[in-house]
């Protein structure tokens, strides 16, 4: 079994899980947070440095409420599905997004809101989540709601 590096976990956590102002975490937030140095931080973020202690470790979950078990990551749809679950209405969706990849074949191109992606995205999870339910034997998970409120 191969896990994702942690420089792929860790960029999926950044990519994906908002500040407390809904916006990406900058290096410079967390480090004030975590205590880690920008420049470490940014070593772990381009995959210069791959072996951070486990204090490090450790503090980055904490800040960003993520389990240990999210280390054993083996893919990245798995990862999404973990940070999914722990975040369910603070996932930022953008272009650099690591979301599991859906292309749509247009040939005039595809215009997209970030709404709609999302929705998008969410239907994708909601499938995924009713797959592992039909394999245990659960029930299905209901539909996400997609009304405007």
């Amino acid at each position: 079994m191969t896990r994702l590096s942690f420089t792929d976990l860790f960029n999926l956590l950044i990519d994906n899980i908002p500040d407390e102002g809904g916006d990406k975490y900058t290096l410079a937030e967390m480090s004030r947070q975590t205590g880690i140095s920008v420049n470490q931080l940014g070593h772990y973020r381009r995959g210069t440095h791959t072996n951070p202690t486990l204090e490090n470790v450790t503090s980055l979950l904490d800040l960003f409420e993520m389990p240990l078990a999210y280390l054993d990551c083996t893919n990245k749809v798995e990862a999404m599905t973990i940070i999914i679950e722990h975040h369910p209405q603070g996932v930022v969706v953008d272009e650099t997004s690591e979301l599991p990849s859906v292309r749509f074949r247009n040939p005039e191109g595809l215009n997209i809101s970030d709404r709609a992606l999302y929705q998008v995205t969410e239907l994708l999870q909601w499938v995924f989540a009713r797959e592992e339910a039909l394999k245990k034997g659960e029930d299905e998970p209901p539909l996400p709601d997609f009304s405007e409120s």
